[in-house]
Order: structure tokens, then C-alpha cells, then sequence
């Protein structure tokens, strides 16, 4: 059978290949289009960016970089094109597959639902499936747009629809028939990964559509792209169960037992990555475990056989686990170079009570200085927009950030309201916080990694009133000061396989950065003034 698998904002397609890996090996033929890459993979103009209401959570704090950037914002979504849609409809049409499967996560289901009924129209006898994270949760909502939504993981349901397509009782999926939606349940977990096939990359036809133009990729004309975006998964499921994340959620959905953490042998996966070392010529390698160092067995016999086999720096996900102090030095000599950490929140009470997050802040504290002592790169992934958040919360994490290294990337990420997961049932008080404090705070996250602002010019600044009224204005100036560091940044993030996504820009005049670093320490000054005149007067000292 011949599939059309198409990605939104996602040219990464980690889960997407892995299903074309498992169906290309048995004999079916797998086209991927990715409609528009990455969001975070490029600046976007102003004015050609989605607007912020059609992205969950996109108001405030979603920004990777939350700094504007002159006439630009980086990464808003850029806006989905009528030739865009007819380029895609176009390859549809030339490879008349048997069924047309759309990935996609809940932050851009409005293109999902823009997009659809285009391809129904001009396509109505090919069933068009949805699958991804969006479709698992919201499988009703899906079957208004779709004829197919996989509910669960898809490799034995696809193998069976493509045995039979005139089957509607295929567990895994849900059906769409003559208006009305056919149920199935779920079936068991997969608890051997080594049964199922390695992800497919550079195997197929793929094809890039952006920027009004529709791009063949291929291994002799675009090695780069596939060398540069190689990402995957040593595991499936979560040891952890986060209020704010899917997993949370999903690991209660099991039936028939089984584990809902499960991963790879180190011996598999180590041949499946010799194979593409081999043949890609890998200088940078992404592994997207949601947490990679975890149990120590498995990642000494994996980074061992790492070492000797494979021997390409790679990237990954830490969290403050028993043994992480050993684990990262066996990373670090095995060529761990740079790990994304999720700080979420400086607040004992958000990080414990909301968040669901069971490790104390210094856990966390003495496990990235661990990472500094190695000279491990360190990116931290924070959350905003949380509703449980006071203004006390959002200060909490500047402190708590002024006490950690200073991190080498800061992304700052919305936490979104989608439905069924465990935080939107939390008993405890929301606060209707103001955007523009948000901002500020999110601003205020940003400046803790700049290596010449002292900690007490950013605790000074947390009590500039005029600020947090109009963040902008503050955001123009740390983008003047965070401008050197930005271009260094993407210089070095293009030197290993694009690490991250930043765009090189020329470095600011050292004068011009000078100047605001001189301005953000006059502002700081300013506003410890006034909360002694205040004070002295028998008022309120500012937040």
C-alpha cells in the first residue's frame, strides 16, 4: 500500500518516521511531506506570523528567544499560504496514495482544520487519517475534519488497515462511517521496540513545502538536511508523570498490562546507529528521550558501546535522577556535549504541588553545576502563562535562576489549557495576572543568562513598576545588550549540526551594548529609589 504522511511545523518527524521505518520494512511505500518546517527554526517578518489566538498559549512567554527582534519575532509560526495548500494537494496528486495521514499536536490544529478540508475536497475517495497527540485526546473533534483517528501507537493498526482497508474494527483506530464514528478500544503497549524498525531518514521521497515553494529533498542533493536534523528515541513513554505533560495522562490509558516505560536493547540501538553513521556521516547526534540519563545499567552499557562505536557528540534531556552525577560523567566522555533541563518553575510549591515535579531545587541546583564542572552546554526550558502562578512564583524563579550557572540558551515555552490533562483539574487559586507582567517576567528570565548583569541590577529591575506596565520598552533595550550573545550563539549552533535554530545576526557595536548595559543598571538605580521614597513615606515598597 502507498502512503502520504504529512508533518505541520514539524520537519523533525521523530514518531512520524519511526511509523514509515516499521512500514517501509514490510513492504508498503511512505512519502513524507512537511508542510512548513520547524516553528522555531526561523525569525518570522512581521506581519506574516500567525496571530497569536490561533496558537494556544501563544500571547505571552511562548517566545524560544522571547526578545522581539526589530521587525521580526522569533519563532512565531509563519502563516500557512492558498499556494502553499495547492502544492500540497499537487503531490497528493501525483502519488495517489491509498490513505493520507496527518501528524500534528495541538498547537496547530487550526492549520490541520484550514487544511483538511482542502484535501477532502479535491481528493473525497482517499481516506485522510489524523494521528499525533491531538488526535489520541481528541479523537471526536478529529473525525469532524478526518475519516480515521489513531488513538493510540500506529505501526500494528496501519499493517492491519493496509491488509484490509475495508475494516473498521481495527484496534487503535477510529472510523467515520456514513456519519456516524465507530469506537475501537485500544490495544496493549508494544513491549519489545526491538520488534518493531528503526526510524526512516533519507529512505523515501520527501518534500519540504515553504515559503511558497515545494522542495525535494533528497541524500544527493540536500545531505545536510538530513546530517543536521537527525533526531531520535532510545524509548517510548515517561518515567515521570508531570500534571502539565500528555504522559501524565497517557500511562493510565494502558490495557492489557505491560509497562508504559519501555526502551531499545543498547545492542539495538547501537546498530541501528551504525548503520546511519555510516551511510549519513553524522557529526551531531539529538537524542529525544524525554528524559535520556536514567537508569544507570542501561546508559553505561549504551555510552560504552557509544564511545567505541558511534563516537559523534550528542545532545539530550536530564532530569535530577538518583545517580545523575555519575551518569552525566559517563555522557561527558562519551561525547556529551549539550542537555536541555527543565527548570519549569523556581517555586518549591509550583514545581511540587502543581507541576507534579518530586525533587527538591538543590537537587536540581547541584546537578547543573555538575554539568558546569564538566563543561556540559546547558539550555533551560521554563514555563509561562501557568494561572497558578502569583507574582511571588514568577519572582521565586528569578531567584532560583540568579543561584544556577548561567544557562547557555533559555527557552521560555507556554504552559496551554488543552483539555484532559491533569493540571486543568488542580484544586488550588488561579490569578489572573496581567500579559504584560508575564512578559516581563519572561524578560526578566532572559536576563539572568547574560554573563555582564549583575544579579542585583535584575533584582533591582523585578521592581521597576513602569516596566512591567510596558515590558516592550525594556525588551528593546535587553535586545541591544543580548545581541552579541544571540550572533554567538548561532554561530556556534551552526557549527554542530544546528543544534538549536538561531539565525546569526552581526554582532551589536560595542558601544551601542555598552550603552544598555549602562541604561538597564540606571533603570535598576531608579527603582530602588523610588521604593525608598515610597517607603519613607509610609507606603508600599514595590513586588
Amino acid at each position: 500500500m502507498k502512503f502520504l504522511f504529512i508533518t505541520l511545523y514539524d520537519h523533525i518527524a521523530t514518531g512520524c518516521r519511526e511509523l514509515m521505518g516499521f512500514l517501509t520494512m514490510r513492504g508498503h511505500q511512505c512519502t513524507l511531506v512537511h508542510f512548513k518546517s520547524h516553528a522555531g527554526k526561523h525569525q518570522t517578518p512581521r506581519g506574516q506570523e500567525l496571530e497569536p489566538s490561533e496558537v494556544p498559549g501563544m500571547e505571552y512567554g511562548s517566545l524560544r528567544r522571547i526578545l522581539p527582534l526589530g521587525d521580526s519575532y522569533h519563532p512565531f509560526p509563519k502563516l500557512v499560504t492558498q499556494r502553499e495548500i495547492d502544492l500540497l494537494c499537487d503531490i497528493i496528486a501525483e502519488e495517489r496514495p491509498a490513505l493520507i495521514g496527518f501528524t500534528l499536536l495541538s498547537s496547530f490544529i487550526h492549520v490541520a482544520k484550514k487544511v483538511s478540508p482542502a484535501i477532502k475536497e479535491r481528493f473525497p475517495d482517499i481516506p485522510l487519517a489524523w494521528g499525533g497527540i491531538h488526535a489520541m485526546f481528541m479523537p471526536e473533534e478529529s473525525l469532524r475534519y478526518a475519516d480515521i483517528a489513531c488513538v493510540g501507537e500506529g505501526e500494528r493498526a496501519l499493517e492491519e488497515f493496509a491488509a484490509d482497508p475495508s475494516r473498521t474494527d481495527i484496534k487503535n483506530l477510529w472510523f467515520k462511517k456514513d456519519g456516524q464514528i465507530i469506537r475501537n478500544e485500544r490495544r496493549p503497549l508494544e513491549q519489545d521496540l526491538d520488534s518493531l524498525h528503526f526510524h526512516c531518514i533519507g529512505h523515501t521521497r520527501e518534500v519540504l513545502i515553504e515559503d511558497g515553494e515545494a522542495r525535494e529533498l533528497t541524500m544527493q542533493s540536500d545531505p545536510d538536511f538530513f546530517r543536521y536534523n537527525y533526531y531520535v528515541s532510545t524509548q517510548r513513554g515517561c518515567a515521570f508523570k508531570c500534571s502539565y505533560c500528555t504522559h501524565g495522562v497517557m500511562r493510565d490509558w494502558r490495557v492489557g498490562g505491560g509497562a508504559y516505560l519501555r526502551r531499545h536493547s543498547p545492542e539495538w540501538m547501537l546498530r541501528q546507529l551504525e548503520k546511519d553513521n555510516a551511510r549519513l556521516k553524522l557529526d551531531f547526534l539529538h537524542f529525544m528521550d524525554d528524559v535520556f540519563l536514567l537508569d544507570p545499567k542501561w546508559v553505561r552499557e549504551f555510552l560504552d558501546g557509544y564511545k567505541k562505536r558511534i563516537g559523534v557528540p550528542f545532545w539530550c534531556y536530564i532530569y535530577p535522577v538518583h545517580n545523575v552525577h555519575e551518569m552525566l560523567e559517563w555522557g561527558r566522555d562519551a561525547g556529551l556535549v549539550c542537555v536541555n533541563i527543565g527548570i519549569q518553575s523556581g517555586s518549591e510549591f509550583i514545581k511540587q504541588k502543581i507541576f507534579d515535579r518530586h525533587y527538591t531545587n538543590e537537587a536540581m541546583k547541584a546537578m547543573c553545576w555538575r554539568c558546569r564542572e564538566l563543561g556540559i552546554q546547558m539550555h533551560y526550558d521554563i514555563l509561562c502563562n501557568n494561572p497558578y502562578e502569583d507574582e511571588c512564583h514568577l519572582r521565586e524563579t528569578v531567584e532560583f535562576l540568579l543561584e544556577l550557572p548561567k544557562a547557555d540558551i533559555i527557552h521560555t515555552f507556554p504552559l496551554c489549557d488543552f483539555p484532559g490533562l491533569r493540571i486543568n483539574t488542580l484544586n488550588y487559586p488561579r490569578y489572573d495576572l496581567p500579559g504584560e507582567l508575564r512578559l516581563f517576567y519572561s524578560l526578566m528570565y532572559q536576563l539572568t543568562r547574560h554573563p555582564d548583569v549583575s544579579d542585583q541590577v535584575i533584582r533591582e529591575l523585578c521592581g521597576n513598576e513602569h516596566y512591567k506596565r510596558n515590558p516592550e520598552e525594556l525588551g528593546r533595550l535587553i535586545h541591544i545588550l543580548m545581541k552579541p550573545i544571540l550572533y554567538e550563539e548561532g554561530s556556534k549552533e551552526n557549527s554542530h549540526a544546528g543544534l538549536m535554530s538561531a539565525t546569526p545576526r552581526p554582532p551589536a557595536a560595542p558601544s551601542l551594548a555598552g550603552r544598555a548595559r549602562r541604561k538597564l543598571g540606571q533603570i535598576a538605580r531608579e527603582a530602588v529609589r523610588a521604593a525608598r521614597s515610597i517607603g519613607s513615606r509610609g507606603g508600599n515598597g514595590s513586588a
